[in-house]
Formats: structure tokens, C-alpha cells, sequence
């Protein structure tokens, strides 16, 4: 047996020690990291001793979020660590696990008010949902750079897409990611070719151009208010919503390597976006500082058999990423090669309902109230919708 075989690995409950097995074996997340290139593999000898000093040789060692903010990107996320659940975080340990069986039990019920469950354990059912929507798709890496299979040697297919529009939109990469990230829905994407293909599914880059060059042409002007080159951006054309269209223009004037502001848990997607899209650089210290994100949207909670309203807590949202991520190492992939391609399933599976100026409500406020370039000729007032049936009837003004 090898020297030092049983040293610094967990070890059993009776014996004492980890099995053969499980001591030579490692971590899947690493394993699919090296798979994908992004992280070197080899087999090391235990009772090698340190040659030189690694901090005056290859300098002090950098933590994760140090080497993202070098180069212009926010930390990664504390969910897209690997581990059970490790967004979930509480005051103690105790609320803690409490919040992560409510994740699971949200899991359970979402599965019910879907009409999906089949008696089983939930988080069994919705990876077995999972892998049949990943079984039934095919490879769609927009968010990975392209490689040859050592070394990375070109960008990924959204990202190619952002930096052509990032000229025209007179604001920096990162900052254009950022309002990409921002002002995509779920519904708001720019259907650029046909089913399957790595253009179909890109992200809102015409809003978010749109946004980014109002709020420029309005924040380069000597008076100008940071608050009117918010409106600027808010009022800008698009298909995004203007709530997005202002929180675009408000994060334009923050540094690129602070988190997105995170507003309701449902918002929790656009932060896990904005760091699939940002894996698409040649970089590839910045590809694997974000390649654990994995963004649940309606899409994701469809392909997984899951109810919307799983995502309404932190704690569902955080339980439908855990299956997510687990499901994508099961299948040696990443975990937004594994979403994008299950996107795709349920993309094709029935017609997308437009966002755009065509739609009947907007949000303004906090509120949802009727979209007033969607009335009909006769310029119907928003009060009107207000009115009963019993003052309509007699003609009542209220």
C-alpha cells in the first residue's frame, strides 16, 4: 500500500478509516473541472515535501473573489460553491439546517401543486425529471468559451454577441454584461436562428443596448443627474421591462465588482446569470471562478417538474439549484452547459408569449397596472379597468 494512504481523508464511524475506494477517488465537482480544462489533474505523492517557498516563488496564494474583482467581475456567488445547499446561511447553525429542510420541503410541494409528483422522494423525482428534459436535448454551450479540448481558443457564442453590440452601447464589457444580465427575462430573448442552434437562444442584447446607450448619451453631458440618466435608461425602448431598464441604469453607476442588489427572492436568477454569461471570456481563471452558477428560471422549474412558486423563498430557490447542479455532474457537464441545454427542451416545447410594447400590463411602482400602448385606438383609460360589472352596466362613471 502507498505511503501515507489513509492520511488527511474523512474517516469512517466504526473503523477509523475511508475505504480504497473513496480515498483515491476525487471530488466530482474537481473532476468535471478538469474535464472541461479548468483545472489541472494528476496524481500527487503524499509524503512529498514542499521544495521551495510558494509565496516568494509563485507569489501569496489569492482567494477566489480577490482574483474576480483583478479582473472587473463580481465574487462568485456563495450558492454556486460546492456542497449541500450553501446559499442558505442563518444567524446559527440550527436555523440554518432548519432553512435547508424547508428548501427541501418547498421542494415537495412544488412538485404537488405541479401535478408531478409520483409518490417519491421530491428531490429523487425532479432529478429523474431533469436528466429525461437532458436526455431529450442537445449540447447548446452558449455560456463556455470554445475549446479544442486543452486550451481554450475562442469566446462563447453570447459573448461573441455582447462585445459586437458593447461599441454601440458606449459602456465598458463588464458594464454591458451587467445590464445583458439585468434586462433579460425569461421571455425577453432575441430569437436569432433556428431551434437548437447555438444562436436561438441569446440574451436580451437589444434591450440592454438600448438602455446602456440612453443612459450614456444623457450621464456625458457636463449638468447632467445621475437620477436623469437612470430615467434616461428607464424610458429607453426595448422589450425589458422598465422596472429592469432602471435597475440596468442604477448598477451602470456602480463598480462592476459589486454584487447585483438582489430585490425579491424571485430576482435571484439575474446575479447567477449575469456569472453564466461572464464564463464566456478566454480567461480561464475568470471561467472557473464562475463555473458553478447555475440559473433557475420558470424554464429550469418546468424541465424539473417543479411549480414557480418553489422559487418565491431563498430556500426553494436554493433547493432547485442544489438538484440543478447535481444533476449536471452526473452528466460530467457544467452546470450552465446543463440549464442551457434543458432550456432549449422546454423553449421549443410551446410558443414563447412576447414582452414587448404589445404586452397588456407593465410593472410601474411595484405595482402591475395596464400597458397604456397596448389599449386599444379609442385611448381607453386605466381607470376604466377599475369599473364593476354593475357600473357598466348603467353606464356609471365609477
Amino acid at each position: 500500500m502507498e505511503p501515507g494512504f489513509y492520511q488527511g481523508r474523512l474517516k469512517g464511524r466504526k473503523t477509523g478509516r475511508v475505504s480504497p475506494r473513496e480515498a483515491k477517488r476525487a471530488p466530482r465537482w474537481e473532476a468535471v473541472l478538469s474535464k472541461h480544462g479548468l483545472m489541472e489533474s494528476g496524481k500527487a505523492d503524499p509524503n512529498q515535501g514542499q521544495l521551495f517557498d510558494v509565496d516568494k516563488v509563485v507569489g501569496p496564494a489569492k482567494s477566489e473573489e480577490q482574483l474576480m474583482r483583478e479582473r472587473g467581475a463580481p465574487p462568485p456567488l456563495a450558492g454556486s460553491a460546492p456542497g449541500f445547499m450553501p446559499g442558505i446561511e442563518r444567524a446559527t447553525e440550527k436555523a440554518t439546517k432548519k432553512a435547508k429542510i424547508t428548501g427541501l420541503q418547498k421542494l415537495a410541494t412544488a412538485r404537488e401543486r405541479a401535478g408531478t409528483s409520483r409518490g417519491g422522494p421530491a428531490v429523487q423525482e425532479t432529478m429523474q425529471d431533469r436528466q429525461a428534459a437532458y436526455d431529450a436535448g442537445k449540447p447548446a454551450d452558449w455560456y463556455m468559451p470554445v475549446s479544442d479540448g486543452q486550451n481554450v481558443v475562442g469566446e462563447s457564442a453570447a459573448m461573441k454577441a455582447m462585445r459586437a453590440a458593447t461599441p454601440e452601447s458606449r459602456v465598458s464589457p463588464q458594464q454591458f454584461i451587467r445590464t445583458v444580465a439585468i434586462t433579460s427575462p425569461r421571455t425577453a430573448w432575441d430569437e436569432g436562428g433556428a431551434p437548437g442552434t447555438t444562436d436561438y437562444k441569446m440574451p436580451n442584447i437589444e434591450s440592454a443596448k438600448s438602455a446602456a446607450s440612453a443612459f450614456s448619451a444623457v450621464a456625458g453631458q457636463p449638468d447632467a443627474s445621475p437620477s436623469s440618466a437612470i430615467e434616461a435608461a428607464a424610458s429607453a425602448p426595448g422589450q425589458a421591462l422598465a422596472q429592469s431598464m432602471r435597475k440596468a441604469g442604477e448598477h451602470l453607476l456602480k463598480p462592476t465588482t459589486s454584487p447585483i442588489e438582489i430585490a425579491s427572492p424571485k430576482s435571484q436568477k439575474v446575479p447567477n446569470f449575469e456569472q453564466a454569461l461572464l464564463m464566456g471570456t478566454e480567461d480561464k481563471t475568470l471561467t472557473k471562478g464562475m463555473a458553478g452558477s447555475y440559473t433557475v428560471d420558470t424554464w429550469d422549474t418546468r424541465s424539473a417538474g417543479l411549480d414557480e412558486g418553489v422559487l418565491n423563498t431563498d430556500a426553494g430557490y436554493a433547493a432547485a439549484k442544489m438538484t440543478g447542479r447535481r444533476a449536471a455532474l452526473k452528466n460530467w457537464e457544467l452546470p450552465s452547459n446543463f440549464q442551457s441545454r434543458t432550456w432549449v427542451v422546454e423553449r421549443e416545447k410551446e410558443p414563447v408569449e412576447s414582452m414587448g410594447q404589445n404586452r397588456l400590463f407593465q410593472s410601474a411602482g411595484g405595482k402591475i397596472v395596464p400597458n397604456p400602448s397596448a389599449m386599444p385606438a379609442e385611448k381607453v383609460s386605466p381607470q376604466q379597468f377599475k369599473k364593476s360589472k354593475t357600473a357598466e352596466e348603467f353606464g356609471l362613471e365609477f
